[in-house]
């Protein structure tokens, strides 16, 4: 297993609230730069900035672009934003199955941005790191639904500089890459016994020291890691994909972000022999 270095660790610990959470928590700077440009969409609703507009409002446009997630969060809390920024007739296909959904049959989907949390899962720390980069072009968001065992995913793609909700794709786990994990988790959270089975014990344990900005490492035991272990999502939970994890990977991490409380934290699993260990957890 590749751990990352402490330096790497004390930065992903710092950032985390900022980079995880931002798009959906406490953002009053994102948060405006997100309604002007939503303001710039609007009046055409094909991503184009009006040319009534101001330099200032076309730049904010072209912020709320750059980066996914600032794109994402118009795109979930602003309904005419949203619709303005979906390729119709959208495709969506369901077990092999393809309709199309006109624009005045499309209704307001908020995605997660009304859960109390969201959840993200990355094949390793190399893909986590990659989350932010402006160069990407296509990223998926699913919504993973446990009991089913049904994925849906809504795929957005870049365009001419512009995100856009392409299609959706929605099908069983048996076709998905992290079907194996999926299982796996689906008995972690739910059964008690199983979670102990499959914690490593003692249990890596890390957290940061906002007083002294220090990285703050140490171990629990399996006793200490039931009486402080975070709310997992067990019926449903999201998950972004960048489109930047490496097949095969034997490890996941599993971000939890708290949306009302803006805190988060990071379940490292590692996969041995045929089955998965919570390995590491980091608050």
């Amino acid at each position: 297993m590749n751990i990352l270095n402490l330096l790497t660790r004390l930065l992903l610990c710092f950032t985390i609230s900022a980079s995880l959470c931002t798009a959906c928590n406490n953002k009053p700077d994102k948060g405006s730069v997100s309604a002007s440009a939503t303001d710039s969409v609007l009046n055409t609703e094909t991503g184009m900035a009006d040319s009534t507009l101001s330099k200032e409002d076309e730049e904010l446009s072209a912020a709320v672009d750059e980066n996914f997630d600032d794109f994402i969060y118009s795109f979930m809390k602003e309904k005419r934003f949203q619709t303005g920024r979906i390729k119709f007739p959208l495709a969506q296909t369901e077990n092999g199955k393809t309709t199309f959904v006109q624009r005045n049959a499309w209704k307001y989907d908020p995605l997660f941005a009304e859960d109390d949390s969201y959840t993200m899962l990355f094949n390793d720390e190399t893909a986590f790191e990659h989350r932010n980069d402006t160069s990407l072009t296509q990223v998926c968001v699913e919504h993973i639904f446990m009991s089913e065992e049904k994925i849906k995913q809504l795929h957005f793609k870049k365009t001419n500089g512009r995100w856009k909700l392409t299609d959706i794709h929605i099908h069983h786990f048996n076709n998905d890459s992290n079907q194996e994990f999926l299982a796996f988790y689906s008995n972690f959270a739910t059964d008690s016994v199983f979670q102990r089975q499959h914690t490593q014990n003692p249990l890596r344990f890390r957290t940061y020291d906002s007083d002294n900005y220090n990285n703050v490492d140490g171990l629990l035991d399996i006793e200490q890691w039931f009486a402080f272990r975070p709310e997992m999502p067990i019926r449903n939970f999201t998950n972004i994909n960048y489109g930047i994890n490496a097949p095969g990977s034997k490890q996941r991490l599993l971000i939890i972000c708290s949306q009302s409380e803006g805190m988060n934290c990071i379940l490292t699993f590692v996969k041995y022999g045929d089955t998965w260990r919570l390995t590491c957890f980091e608050n």
